[in-house]
């Protein structure tokens, strides 16, 4: 009941007439013979770390405890004063102190580099942009909430001005859950309108609309260029089914 369009070259795995599988060339197959092919291929995916690909500023007073211990140790471990370890981590030595001193939110690039150099895992969860911007919790797995989430903004959702992230959807219920995601994973609020024909909600977040945007979430004509993220590709069932329920939710049916 399949059709299939190849080459004549394309070999496939055809059963002999002594019940044998062999690998025969598309051209030398005739009628009547039968061929071998998976009904379900077997995968068992596992949960994706999300990756923060972009710079931001860290707001969790945990993260950034950790990080002055983690220098004060190294520095005293090492003999180094606060002065060599601004060189070694290619940062002036102004601002290193004004992230030492905390006058300043330390930048995730500072962190990591932090990090790298004092060998020392930094877990970092909170993010915010420049100035006044909302702090955002960052998930760290791609789970069934977060995948449910993406569903609903690639089906009804968009960027706007690279700033605010936009759902759009008359179903008060869908709304309701998309507000529910949005405060439980990332911990930001939002605020109702209406747009022209339809009910919305938006947040205004730079920091999760590069979050969204690096999981492939278009800043411009999303409808034209989304593409399923590939970690969910590599993900379990289960957070698969979230995310598809959720866009099917959106503009699809049966």
């Amino acid at each position: 009941g399949r059709d299939v369009e190849l080459t004549p070259l394309h070999i496939l795995f055809k059963l002999n007439e002594q019940l044998s599988i062999e690998e025969t060339e598309a051209q030398n197959l005739n009628t009547g013979n039968f061929i071998i092919s998976p009904r379900k291929v077997s995968f068992e995916g596992c949960y994706q770390l999300i990756t923060i690909d972009f710079e931001a500023r860290v707001a969790d007073g945990k993260t950034i405890n950790e990080v002055v211990k983690s220098i004060n140790t190294y520095a005293q471990s090492n003999g180094f004063t606060l002065k060599k370890i601004a060189q070694l981590l290619f940062i002036s030595y102004n601002t290193f102190m004004n992230f030492y001193l905390r006058r300043n939110l330390p930048t995730l690039s500072f962190v990591r580099n932090v990090a790298a150099l004092t060998k020392q895992t930094i877990p970092v969860t909170i993010l915010k942009g420049e100035r006044d911007s909302y702090p955002v919790t960052i998930p760290t797995i791609l789970n069934e909430e977060f995948a449910e989430f993406l569903g609903y903004v690639m089906g009804d959702g968009m960027i706007k001005g690279e700033q605010n992230v936009n759902f759009f959807n008359k179903n008060g219920a869908l709304r309701s859950r998309f507000t529910f995601l949005l405060k439980t994973l990332f911990h930001l609020d939002f605020k109702e309108y209406y747009a022209n024909t339809v009910e919305a909600v938006m947040s205004n977040s730079v920091v999760l609309v590069r979050l969204l945007h690096s999981l492939g979430v278009p800043l411009y004509k999303k409808s034209r260029n989304v593409n399923v993220p590939e970690q969910l590709l590599s993900s379990p069932d289960s957070v698969l089914r979230s995310f598809i329920m959720a866009y099917i939710s959106c503009d699809g049916h049966v």
